[in-house]
């Protein structure tokens, strides 16, 4: 884990963040899923709840475990009262345009998932599209940052098959701005 010097905002990026067996049951649920929705949404995320899906138990034992050191990388303290876990697909041929997230959301964690080669999410350093910079794509491979008005960024998925990502969305019940 580490403070990648390379993106226009500041973001935490994890190489090889599932363990193999936790991976591939996260894979399990894309392929269930595939035809009928566009992302699968994960409940309980806190204990003992979790423990009744391997992948939110090890998203609680590990990222939860891990949120001090990004705190440290990031110079702050993170508060948020939910968490909304989702395994997203986006369909071959769709793009989604530069944006900011919602004033509720305070963190996005995401890993990618699958195909093995994709476009990954394109932040830039301002809404205009200036300063891209692309955070390349390795399955298994993610990144954190932290919500703010100026955390423009982007996907597309230029292939001929879906992109599957899976998001850790730390959230607030009240919208706040930064």
């Amino acid at each position: 884990m580490y403070l990648n010097p390379n993106s226009p905002i500041p973001l935490i990026e994890f190489n090889n963040f599932f363990a193999p067996d936790i991976f591939e049951t996260l894979k399990g649920y894309m392929a269930k899923e595939q035809n009928e929705r566009h992302q699968i949404e994960f409940e309980y995320w806190k204990r003992p709840w979790c423990e009744k899906c391997p992948v939110m138990e090890y998203m609680y034992m590990h990222f939860i475990g891990i949120l001090p050191r990004i705190e440290s990388l990031l110079k702050t303290t993170i508060f948020f009262d939910d968490i909304k876990a989702v395994l997203q697909r986006t369909p071959a041929g769709m793009t989604y345009p530069i944006h900011t997230d919602t004033a509720t959301k305070v963190g996005t964690f995401l890993t990618y998932v699958d195909p093995v080669s994709s476009a990954g999410t394109r932040f830039y350093e301002s809404q205009d599209g200036d300063g891209m910079w692309e955070h390349p794509w390795t399955v298994n491979k993610g990144y954190f940052f932290l919500r703010n008005d100026r955390s423009f960024h982007s996907f597309t998925n230029a292939n001929s098959q879906d992109r599957w990502v899976f998001m850790y969305n730390l959230m607030n019940k009240v919208p706040h701005r930064v």
